[in-house]
C-alpha cells in the first residue's frame, strides 16, 4: 500500500523563511520595551 503524503498547503507557499524572519523581527521593538526595558 502506497501513501502519498502532500504537505500542507501553508508550508507550499513561496518565501516561507522570509516571512518567518518579517515575523520574528516584527518582535524586536516588543521584546526590547518588555524584556529589557529600553526606551526609544
Amino acid at each position: 500500500m502506497n501513501r502519498v503524503i502532500k504537505p500542507v498547503k501553508d508550508y507550499e507557499a513561496d518565501n516561507v523563511s522570509k516571512k518567518i524572519l518579517r515575523i520574528i523581527l516584527s518582535y524586536t521593538d516588543y521584546i526590547n520595551r518588555t524584556v529589557w526595558h529600553k526606551e526609544i
